[in-house]
């Protein structure tokens, strides 16, 4: 108790008592549902300035306790193995000082803590936009998508969130602050950052590439009969260079999987799998760049259903983790590498390995950015490993190297999830965090 009234006293004499919760009720909305996290929590710290945060750091470098970063609160942190120690949470939810436009080299910096909206907003303002924005605006703040390095909006030609990072400052776990920037030598300590989950540091600002607003979005969503013509069709327009701002598919397998929201989804029992489109630029270009494309799918299927201005599909999109967590419990996600040259036998793949374990495999994402493939936890933890295990195999065979996986409804998160999954990657993440984090105080989602 002695060490939690001292980090208590610390943290409100370096960030003062308004920037410090320590009530039950004030720290469980920082939780997202994961109550033997609050259980463990000593205080909620809202820091202003990244100069606060590493006088923390560096004066209780020898208590011992754990950190865990919450941003928007849109990463799984209900599904966070709580600490045995005691443990902060540091939100960055006030470190959002307003951003400064760089013309020069069109790049924007801000604060990690600005939510996405809010920092696309400020851009509009100056007919700007992010290269690629991500999806749930609202609710990510901008370095927790570089934390995440998530995709959405323009990932299909930007790629991910963290392809568009310039530069970045870091507070690491013993007080001191890290900037890095793209230049020759540090680039490559600037791509460990993206999808490191937080576990190397808290991201406190950041450099980030940005683009001209285009002068019209449009969006459309094919549904088809067969699983595999989304992917076809994307392949094609990949090989053929047409202009496609976003592209996402949701496969006849999560429909059904997912039956229960089915009444939102302009879909029927013959035409379930959906491929969501958006392209931006000029009227002119973007007429073409769709007529192209549904001259390809006249090609690949003689009959399918066509949807103009479909963004609200897009919203649909943008909440299916949150529906597989409510109606697919438990199940566990695997995170596929990006694009691979076979990506068109990925569906028969599926389809075969669907017989061969006796489980059924959905299919969704962006394929050239984060595909992503829902199986369904079915029997006890062993026969599950052995499901994964043989999945694994099987899609690292044809090139599609699994690089993430999300246990979601699960009670708490097995303790098997972190281990049967690529463990060379795992190995050299462990010697990375021992590299940026000696204290091992930062607690997030991978270890």
């Amino acid at each position: 108790m002695r060490s939690n009234a001292n980090l208590v006293s610390i943290a409100c004499k370096i960030f003062g008592k308004d920037n410090v919760l320590t009530d039950k009720e004030q720290i469980t909305p920082y939780c997202f549902g994961n109550s033997p996290l609050a259980k463990r929590t000593v205080c909620v710290i809202t820091p202003c300035s990244s100069d606060h945060l590493c006088k923390f750091l560096e004066k209780t470098s020898d208590i011992d306790f754990k950190i865990v970063i919450v941003g928007g609160g849109t990463i799984f942190i209900r599904d966070i193995i709580p600490p045995t120690s005691d443990t902060v949470i540091i939100s960055t939810e006030k470190l959002k000082n307003n951003p400064h436009i760089e013309p020069a080299s069109m790049t924007v910096s801000t604060d990690s803590g600005l939510k996405v909206s809010d920092l696309s907003e400020f851009l509009l303002q100056y007919g700007l936009e992010l290269v690629v924005r991500p999806f749930l605006p609202n609710s990510k703040t901008i370095g927790g998508s570089i934390a995440e390095n998530t995709n959405g909006y323009g990932s299909f030609t930007g790629g991910s969130v963290g392809d568009s990072l310039n530069y970045v400052e870091l507070c690491l776990s013993t007080g001191e602050k890290l900037s890095v920037s793209k230049s020759m030598v540090e680039r490559n300590i600037l791509n460990l950052i993206p999808g490191s989950f937080g576990n190397f540091g808290i991201i406190t600002k950041l450099k980030i590439k940005i683009r001209r607003h285009p002068e019209l979005k449009y969006s459309i969503a094919f549904l088809f009969k067969r699983r595999e013509t989304p992917i076809r069709i994307l392949h094609s327009c990949l090989v053929n260079e047409i202009r496609v701002s976003t592209a996402e598919i949701l496969d006849s397998k999560l429909i059904s999987m997912l039956d229960k929201t089915t009444r939102i989804l302009p879909i029927n029992q013959k035409y379930r799998n959906i491929l969501l489109m958006q392209f931006s630029g000029s009227k002119s270009s973007v007429a073409k760049s769709v007529k192209q494309v549904k001259r390809i799918a006249d090609s690949m299927e003689r009959e399918y259903v066509l949807k103009e201005n479909a963004n609200y599909l897009f919203k649909f999109r943008e909440g299916v983790l949150t529906l597989i967590r409510r109606n697919l419990s438990p199940s566990i996600v695997l995170e596929l590498q990006p694009y691979s040259e076979r990506i068109t036998e990925l569906t028969y793949l599926l389809s075969s390995l669907e017989s061969e374990l006796n489980s059924p495999l959905a299919f969704f994402g962006d394929i050239y950015n984060s595909p992503k493939i829902v199986l369904q936890a079915k029997g006890d933890s062993e026969e599950i490993v052995a499901i994964l295990n043989t999945l694994v195999s099987k899609l690292t065979g044809l090139g599609f190297t699994p690089i993430d996986v999300f246990s979601l409804g699960f009670k708490c998160c097995p303790p098997w999830m972190k281990n049967f999954l690529n463990r060379e990657m795992l190995s050299l993440y462990e010697k990375l965090k021992k590299v940026f984090d000696p204290i091992n105080r930062f607690h997030c989602l991978v270890f």
